[in-house]
């Protein structure tokens, strides 16, 4: 990478570059570990779900501790701040 971010014009498009590049990898993996993955009673169940809104998940039958959930929405925050400091970055762009 240093090679690149040296041997580029403008080190701005050449960093701007790398990251499309970067982005489209991880696409193609994720739709790709989807369709591999993602079995298709949970798609049907993903769907019937909703229209249940407003249900917590039965802790007990699931195997899901309250822990864990927790921990999942803290991620879920983790990620929706990069997603704002993405969105950010492009706005400034």
């Amino acid at each position: 990478m240093g090679i690149a971010l040296t041997a580029g014009p403008v080190v701005y498009n050449t960093v701007e570059r790398i990251q499309m590049v970067l982005v489209g990898m991880i696409v193609v993996i994720v739709v790709g570990l989807g369709f591999v993955l993602i079995r298709g009673d949970a798609v049907s169940a993903m769907v019937s779900g909703i229209g249940s809104f407003g249900q917590m998940p039965d802790l007990d039958a699931t195997g899901l501790t309250f822990i864990s959930l927790l921990g999942a929405l803290a991620f879920a925050g983790a990620g929706g701040s990069t997603n704002l400091g993405q969105s950010n970055f492009i706005k400034d762009k």
